[in-house]
């Protein structure tokens, strides 16, 4: 009958293989125990006017690391590259910054010309990750001017 080897304490290379088990098994519960938050859009989208355009933004904390993070704006469920093959309205590239310690994502949504089709339409801003999604829509609003009957082309959200 073959007997079993075990590791003695006095072995050098049982308690280097100790020592490895040990560190690995702490390793694996760190990784195990660290806390991945969804996505989070931290303002409401936003519009606003800026040389000519009106641009509407979207900030969100990404949860997920930002590199592993979508963002993205949609028009009635069709993503705006489809829906605006022209380009009157368009997406701009990504933002990351960084603000009290925490990084936010940004992405807006610029219109070069705004036409009565828009006021119809549901814009939602889109963050999403392995770890969840978040989504908020907006709907561009006319505003009556208070001094006349003419309808006045200022921009109001309806949340």
């Amino acid at each position: 009958m073959k007997q079993a080897q075990t590791c003695a304490g006095s072995q050098p290379l049982c308690k280097i293989l100790a020592v490895a088990l040990v560190g690995l098994l702490y390793y694996i519960t760190a990784e195990a125990s660290l806390v991945v938050e969804p996505p989070k859009i931290v303002e409401s989208p936003e519009c606003r006017l800026r040389r000519q355009h009106i641009v509407c933004s979207c900030k969100a904390e990404p949860g997920f690391p930002d590199d592993f993070t979508l963002i993205y704006w949609l028009v009635n469920r069709t993503f705006i590259e489809t829906a605006y093959p022209l380009g009157r309205v368009k997406e701009e590239n990504e933002v990351n910054t960084v603000k009290d310690g925490k990084v936010l994502i940004q992405r807006d949504l610029t219109f070069r010309k705004l036409i009565k089709e828009d006021y119809k339409a549901n814009y939602t801003c889109i963050v999403t990750s392995p770890a969840g999604m978040a989504k908020k829509t907006l709907k561009l609003k006319l505003k009556k001017a208070k001094r006349s009957s003419v309808k006045k082309r200022e921009l109001t959200q309806h949340k």
